[in-house]
């Protein structure tokens, strides 16, 4: 079973294409990434397992063997790379990269940030919104805190639904719970928060 999910999540996420189209070199990178989490081809989520690394002729990417046993790095060449920035209410700035015509990789925006800034000649031919000084940690602090409080407020607002709804039919359900509730969501997503804030700031 393990095999076939992970095989499929190479077929979906257009891995194996990129990894045929765009085989690794051996090259020393000169920045290197791990745990970061991205989103690659029809909605694959790669969340904190894929490594990223920053060399002088281009792009690899890779998995550990677990996650993707059939799964071979790849090099996309600085050239065959083009992106766009855009903006997500639960991950912030994201960037959008393309690679050739086989394949898509969507990474935060802190994380292109720090590969671009490894370097920058290569980086801004098609990204033209590097932010070549490093981020404050007030600017940091105030985005993680604003979508923790945002998925907060969302998935307790649709827990209070369930209960408000739920206790017409019968009364099985107190305010207590509605507050238990808010404060468990509260804490899971503020560990989250707390362990992005550590990523981000490395």
């Amino acid at each position: 079973m393990w095999i076939t999910t992970t095989t499929l999540l190479g077929l979906f996420s257009g891995w194996f294409t990129l990894m045929r189209r765009f085989p690794d070199r051996p090259e020393t990178p000169i920045l290197e990434l791990n745990g970061i989490s991205g989103k690659m081809g029809i909605g694959v989520n790669m969340k904190g397992i894929l490594k990223l690394s920053a060399c002088q002729s281009g792009l690899r990417i890779s998995i550990p063997r677990v996650f993707g046993p059939f799964q071979r790095d790849f090099f996309v060449p600085w050239e065959e790379i083009s992106s766009s920035r855009n903006k997500s209410l639960f991950m912030g700035s994201i960037l959008c990269m393309t690679f050739g015509n086989e394949g898509t990789l969507d990474i935060e925006a802190y994380v292109a940030n720090k590969l671009g800034r490894a370097v920058p000649e290569k980086w801004m031919r098609f990204d033209n919104e590097l932010e070549l000084v490093e981020e404050n940690s007030n600017k940091i602090l105030k985005d993680i805190a604003f979508r923790w409080a945002l998925k907060t407020a969302l998935v307790g607002s649709i827990f209070t639904a369930f209960i408000l709804f739920s206790n017409k039919i019968n009364k099985e359900f107190t305010y207590s719970d509605i507050l238990i509730f808010y404060l468990f969501i509260s804490l899971v997503f503020g560990l989250m928060a707390f362990f992005e804030y550590r990523q981000q700031k490395k």
